[in-house]
């Protein structure tokens, strides 16, 4: 059996599910895309990008953030760079294929990813 440590959620690890599962006792299990499982109990498990809106967030990832023109956050449509802990006012969400994005008040947008926004400071 593996095992996981404890981190910040800045450098935990994330997974990917590609099934759902029950264990012999009947648990609720997810199968992930390494062909192992782990629990899909909501104490343990949460989702990778933010699901609702929130007014402000934070950059939490150490290196900081980038700020896109559009929900493509490639290279090319990148517009400036946020440190770390700087304060992000956002306008809306923004669903992006599986994923989201914040759209901020300035018109420009940020990954949804738990693991670079926070809703307080880090």
């Amino acid at each position: 059996m593996k095992k996981y440590v404890v981190k910040n959620r800045t450098t935990a690890p994330t997974f990917t599910v590609v099934a759902k599962a029950k264990s012999a006792n009947g648990a609720a299990r997810y199968k992930l895309s390494d062909g192992t499982y782990i629990t899909a109990n909501k104490k343990y498990v949460a989702n990778l990008y933010w699901q609702t809106k929130h007014s402000k967030v934070y950059a939490a990832k150490k290196t900081g953030l980038n700020e896109y023109k559009n929900t493509t956050l490639s290279k090319r449509n990148q517009v400036r760079h946020v440190k770390k802990g700087q304060v992000l006012h956002v306008k809306k969400i923004v669903k992006h294929g599986s994923t989201t994005r914040f759209q901020l008040t300035n018109g420009n947008y940020i990954s949804g990813n738990k693991q670079m926004t926070s809703l307080i400071e880090p």
